[in-house]
């Protein structure tokens, strides 16, 4: 008899009560929507999504270590009741996989030879989440300066190193291992060998250009 390794899912949701001082009622939505503090966040135990397949690999233990088998329709989720997409804003440009030549001639930039998605960021804060095949997940959310202006910095963020630390409210932050790579193949910083904590939560890239004023 065969065996089956399925991973199943609900969507619970989860949600949080906070006061926004703001000028206007659009203002205070935005304030909220680009708000990434949920340390007093609440799981509304009451409503959760029907269960779903999300993910069958075939033998014992083999979560995204196997090829992964398709779903049934039968048994995955349905979107009438769980996820809704949000429509796109309207400034961003939803452009095909490319390669980084093509994408430098319409003004992004090329890195290494490899199928490149450009995306046009837009203003007033912005989140990219991406999965490897392996299931491994990586955040970048572009934040602005000023509410509702356009990104000036970039926190990157590893979801499964498999490490955490308190954050300020004493909440798992996880953390993750990182290295930068200067001149001549220098790593400058290596967090590989530091302490649990002193090893980073947060990449900040910050999106400084000359004559920056702001």
């Amino acid at each position: 008899m065969p065996s089956f390794t399925i991973e199943t899912t609900y969507n619970l949701p989860v949600y949080r009560q906070r006061t926004y001082r703001a000028d206007s009622l659009e203002q205070a939505c935005r304030l909220a929507l680009e708000d990434q503090d949920w340390s007093d966040q609440k799981e509304d135990n009451g409503t959760p999504g029907t269960v779903h397949v999300t993910g069958i690999w075939p033998g014992a233990d083999t979560a995204y270590k196997a090829e992964a088998i398709a779903i049934p329709d039968a048994f995955a989720d349905d979107s009438s009741s769980s996820y809704q997409p949000l429509s796109v804003p309207g400034n961003i440009c939803q452009l095909p996989v490319m390669t980084g030549t093509d994408a430098e001639s319409i003004g992004f930039a090329k890195f290494n030879r490899v199928p490149t998605l450009p995306i046009d960021i837009p203003d007033g804060g912005f989140t990219i989440t991406t999965k490897t095949s392996e299931g491994r997940r990586v955040t970048f959310y572009f934040g602005p300066n000023r509410t509702g202006g356009p990104p000036r910095f970039i926190d990157v963020q590893y979801h499964d190193a498999g490490m955490t630390v308190p954050d300020g409210d004493g909440a798992p932050a996880p953390v993750f291992d990182m290295l930068t790579i200067a001149q001549g193949g220098r790593q400058p910083y290596d967090s590989r060998k530091a302490e649990l904590s002193r090893k980073p939560s947060i990449a900040v890239i910050l999106l400084d250009r000359p004559g920056d004023t702001d």
